[in-house]
Order: structure tokens, then C-alpha cells, then sequence
């Protein structure tokens, strides 16, 4: 992909999640939640641009963890939940650090493979300060509390066990927990990514299927 390519592809993306953000905020609201929902729109738009755009992208610096965390996890899911229902629970905050967690995850992972690389162009992220050992440590701990979190969501819900079958999406993180502390060559993360990520995807999946059935 061409820096060229790179710069054209960002440009459409931000257009398209831009207009369909604002046109569903303009649909859902009716008050000054429409501002407040464009800002953490268009914060979210900003944020995802300087993570390694600009002169000071805070990808470089070691801050993409928590920017992740906190854009993937609580303000993408308790800001859905607040626009589709006018509330606020503290019990959502539970799903949200799943969410944010499991994204946290893909990018460790992420840097993970790419610690030498970026080390040679002054990319500092978390995965390049601790190093190998800690940083898989990290991940560790990184997907034991995403589960924690959306366990005790679950219960404190009293879903019937039955509705626990959500819980399956977490096996693949066993799997790869597994490649985490074995692999010998960094480009064997390359898989890992995708596993994570779908991971998530099917815990969002298949916690809404189990609150609604």
C-alpha cells in the first residue's frame, strides 16, 4: 500500500463513519445529547487519525493501550447503549471493558510482532518497553480480566445458566494465550490477530443474543 493509497483510503473512511455517525445521532436525538454525541463522534474520528498521523501520533509514544481502551470499550459501548436507550447503567460498564480489553488485546498482539521493526523507527509502544516476557504477562492479564468482566456482568444480570453459552466465544483467547507464550518466530502472531478480534466480535454477538432470548 502506497502513502498515497494510505491518505486517500483515511480520507474516505472518515467521510463514510463521519455521515452515517451523524445521521444516526440526528435520528436518535433530540436535545443537547446531539452535541454531545458529535463530539465523542468526531473525538473518536481524531483520535483514530493521531495514533499515527501528525508530528506527536501518541501510537509512537507508548499511549495506544489506553486510547484503545477507552474509544473501543466504554465510549463505543455505553455511548451505543445511551443512544439506543436514553440510559445509563453502571452494570454495561462491565461488557464495555470486555470490549476495550479484547481490542487492547489485538493490539498488543499487534505490537508484539512488530517490536524489532518499530524499535528501529522509534515507534516506542507498551510491547517494545516491557519486552517479550512482560509483555506476555500482559496479555495474559489483559484477557483474564476481559472474561472476569463479562462474568460478573452476567451475573450480576442473573441470566440462567443456559444463557452462559455466550461463554464459547472466549475459547479461541484460550488458544491463543497458548501461541502467546510458545511462539518462536514474531510473524506467528500474524493469526493471533484475527483470532482475538473475532473473538470479540462473537462476545458482542452473542451477549446480546443471550440478554435477548
Amino acid at each position: 500500500i502506497t502513502l498515497h493509497q494510505m491518505k486517500r483510503m483515511i480520507i474516505v473512511i472518515v467521510i463514510i463513519t463521519a455521515v452515517s455517525g451523524v445521521s444516526l445521532v440526528l435520528y436518535a436525538t433530540r436535545s443537547y445529547y446531539t452535541i454531545i454525541f458529535i463530539v465523542a463522534g468526531g473525538s473518536a474520528i481524531v483520535a483514530a487519525i493521531k495514533y499515527t498521523v501528525g508530528r506527536n501520533p501518541y501510537g509512537y509514544m507508548a499511549l495506544g493501550d489506553p486510547f484503545v481502551f477507552i474509544f473501543f470499550g466504554p465510549v463505543g459501548v455505553l455511548g451505543t447503549f445511551f443512544l439506543h436507550t436514553g440510559l445509563l447503567r453502571y452494570d454495561i460498564f462491565l461488557p464495555s471493558i470486555t470490549a476495550g480489553l479484547l481490542s487492547v488485546a489485538v493490539l498488543n498482539l499487534n505490537n508484539m510482532r512488530d517490536t524489532v521493526n518499530d524499535l528501529e523507527y522509534g515507534k516506542i509502544t507498551l510491547a517494545s518497553v516491557m519486552g517479550i516476557k512482560y509483555s506476555r504477562i500482559y496479555h495474559a492479564v489483559i484477557l483474564l480480566a476481559a472474561v472476569v468482566s463479562s462474568v460478573t456482568f452476567a451475573f450480576m444480570n442473573s441470566l440462567p445458566l443456559i444463557r452462559f453459552f455466550y461463554t464459547i466465544a472466549f475459547i479461541p483467547l484460550v488458544i491463543d494465550l497458548r501461541k502467546v507464550f510458545t511462539y518462536k518466530n514474531h510473524a506467528e502472531l500474524d493469526s493471533e490477530l484475527k483470532i482475538v478480534a473475532i473473538s470479540n466480535f462473537l462476545h458482542s454477538l452473542f451477549l446480546g443474543a443471550a440478554l435477548l432470548v
